[in-house]
């Protein structure tokens, strides 16, 4: 992987500052700003392509930047870009993307989720083609809800997901899948296997930012990708399969039939504990005494306190 992103972040500081700067005169020297604008897009760009696995189509990302037609949404996604320093890392980068007019709003086209306003926070979604709303998220009449979900109370769905800055018991829990100190954050940080250019890129506590890649520190095997890729999946040295929990934590264990708890589930066949529980992200859980190794292991609404669910 280039390792444009690690130098990137300090090499572009001194422009971060003189957007800064410009903002402060904005009122009065708009057409200074113009030039240096269309770089911000450029830089933010650069830096999306070290830090996400697919090409971030810089050309449709600046072009929706320079056409905005709304100069207060300009200011203040310049404004957002200097107070948060966009390029200091892969999770800035990430959040500042989803702010207009660099995503897009509901019913336009996309090509994935990263294209839409409020995918950081699990709210935006891009589905055949065009921004929606996913299951659990907010919506405000039938046509929002991605894949002909139901607008039901105020979301979509039968399930409401928790949003931003809303108090969480898990990851699951949240629209974005990320419960830190008991509220929702935004999921702007990487899992295990995805790039990073700082520490705390990495959403999980253990993981290190080591050859650019969010990984187990050495001879440690905590998390793991399900791919067939060594070096990501610590699983195969021990003959063990990858399983991926809804709250996008991991785990090697052996091959079964049956879903592990934390697991992905449609009903409770599905589970080896024979217990699915319903939430905008059914999974498996266990009941409390069970062992455990994260919250979202354990039934509702129990937590996983000293390997045991409560």
């Amino acid at each position: 992987m280039p390792q444009r992103a690690r130098s990137t972040p300090l090499r572009l500081g001194h422009r971060v500052a003189a957007v800064w700067a410009l903002i402060a005169v904005i009122g009065a020297c708009r057409d200074t700003l113009v030039g240096d604008s269309e770089d911000v897009a450029t830089e933010l760009c650069t830096i999306l392509a070290d830090c996400e696995p697919v090409d971030p189509a810089c050309e449709a990302l600046e072009q929706r930047f320079r056409q905005a037609r709304d100069p207060e949404v300009t200011d203040a996604f310049l404004q957002n870009h200097a107070r948060h320093d966009c390029l200091a890392s892969c999770s800035s980068a990430r959040a500042c993307r989803d702010v207009p007019p660099v995503c897009r709003a509901f019913a336009e086209f996309c090509a994935e989720d990263v294209d839409c306003c409020g995918s950081t926070q699990g709210i935006g979604a891009c589905r055949a083609g065009t921004c929606c709303a996913p299951l659990g998220a907010p919506c405000a009449g039938e046509g929002e809800c991605c894949g002909g979900e139901t607008c039901v109370d105020g979301h979509c769905g039968q399930f409401r997901c928790a949003l931003l800055d809303e108090p969480c018991e898990r990851s699951s829990d949240c629209c974005s899948r990320l419960c830190r100190s008991g509220q929702c954050e935004a999921k702007t940080c990487s899992d295990f296997g995805e790039a990073c250019v700082t520490e705390g890129d990495c959403c999980q506590g253990g993981l290190t930012c080591r050859d650019g890649l969010c990984l187990n520190p050495i001879d440690t095997c905590d998390s793991c990708s399900p791919v067939s890729d060594p070096e990501k999946n610590c699983c195969l040295a021990s003959g063990l399969v990858c399983y991926v929990r809804v709250d996008d934590t991991s785990f090697c264990g052996v091959d079964g039939a049956c879903a592990q708890a934390g697991v992905e589930c449609g009903g409770n066949a599905d589970c080896c504990a024979g217990m699915c529980e319903e939430s905008f992200l059914p999974h498996c859980c266990s009941p409390p005494g069970e062992p455990c190794l994260v919250d979202v292991e354990c039934c509702s609404p129990g937590q996983c306190t000293d390997g045991v669910c409560l």
